[in-house]
């Protein structure tokens, strides 16, 4: 543990991340850093009291149970000052949960986003931050482990993975040269080396270029497999089983590889970064990449699945919806990624036999035309 003057880590959003996370960093030895949970949705202060104010991991079997959490409410009356801030809210409530925080947040802040999807820092930038020399420093995490949810503030960490984490900066909108050349061990060394020393999260911090590889190979494996499982009403492995989806998925590949190739492009400032950012990605590559993670979890139901089946909004305009989003704005042809985006929201369920009536392209056709 680091042996640095402790400040307290505050954590917004408590779903299944933000549990692991705020439990294991109560884990920490042998002095593990104050950990401040912020209730920011009505019901949550009582379910915290139900559950006896204590974080329960389930692991292998063995539940662990770790308590000397303190409490806030967003909505409350507090005023302090927050200096570092892990967001693991839902992607569409991030700004909403954010925005009671403002007054508390300022450029001496660090704020780590861990969540799917993609687009979040940008809209939180635009809505809460557009003043850049009060923009707090923005980091970001690809989370790998799989975490599921037995009851409020019980979980089970189900998979082992890792975090992988890094700096960010909004992707548009004015910049401060000032704030860029803050390094992520400047002012966020204490939330980073805290992060590092928990042993369950396996925890590394890299250069930004290597999170947005990570960020965006995660964006292309929720990009099928999410809404795939949803239209098609199956288990993430059996997406790979069958020849018509193999077809799409293929088609889909190819449109979300041209807008990565993209984002890559506009992120690299030399040649050599640009020829690199290119041979980073492959439509094969990516494939292989999503078709690994659909055998991994081949039991699984997805977390889109899952929140459609329940009734709850998805985060489909965060992942296919940003894809479009992006395509859009450098003239890329997303056609079947809008399609895919507009049928989930319809929650529509459909069979191998209809891919052809429900997508605007001839898959097959569509696929010969890239590369």
């Amino acid at each position: 543990m680091p042996s640095f003057v402790q400040s307290p880590i505050y954590i917004l959003g408590l779903g299944n991340i933000g549990k692991l996370v705020a439990h294991a960093l109560a884990s920490s030895h042998p002095a593990p850093p104050q950990v401040t949970l912020l209730l920011h949705r009505p019901g949550l202060a009582t379910q915290w009291d139900e559950a006896g104010r204590h974080i329960d991991v389930v692991t292998k079997g063995v539940s662990d149970s770790r308590g000397g959490f303190q409490i806030e409410e967003t909505l409350g009356d507090e005023s302090g000052f927050i200096k570092h801030l892990i967001v693991a809210t839902k992607t569409y409530t991030t700004v909403p949960a954010l925005k009671p925080l403002r007054h508390r947040l300022s450029d001496k802040s660090t704020m780590l986003f861990l969540q799917n999807g993609m687009g979040t820092i940008e809209e939180v930038t635009d809505g809460l931050f557009a003043n850049p020399s009060a923009r707090p420093h923005f980091l970001a995490g690809v989370v790998s482990h799989g975490v599921y949810k037995n009851r409020p503030f019980s979980v089970t960490h189900a998979g082992m993975g890792d975090i992988t984490l890094g700096e960010v900066h909004p992707s548009h909108g004015p910049k401060d040269s000032s704030v860029e050349s803050e390094t992520p061990m400047g002012q966020s060394k204490y939330l980073l080396s805290c992060l590092s020393a928990a042993p369950v999260l396996s925890a590394s911090v890299v250069l930004p270029a290597d999170l947005l590889q990570k960020q965006l190979e995660k964006l292309a494996i929720n990009a099928i497999i999410n809404p795939l499982t949803v239209i098609f009403d199956c288990l993430n492995g059996e997406l790979f089983n069958r020849p018509p989806i193999r077809a799409l998925i293929r088609a889909l590949m190819a449109e979300i590889l041209c807008v990565l190739r993209s984002i890559m492009d506009s992120s690299s400032t030399t040649l050599v970064e640009k020829q690199e950012a290119e041979a980073r990605f492959s439509l094969e590559g990516l494939i292989k990449i999503v078709e690994n993670a659909a055998v991994k979890t081949a039991q699984n139901i997805s977390s889109m699945r899952q929140d459609v089946r329940a009734g709850r909004l998805t985060e489909i305009n965060y992942i296919n919806g940003y894809i479009v989003k992006r395509g859009t704005e450098q003239g890329i042809d997303c056609t079947l990624n809008r399609a895919l985006v507009q049928m989930v929201q319809d929650k529509q369920i459909i069979s191998e036999s209809q891919i052809q009536a429900f997508m605007p392209h001839n898959i097959a056709e569509s696929c010969k035309t890239i590369f």
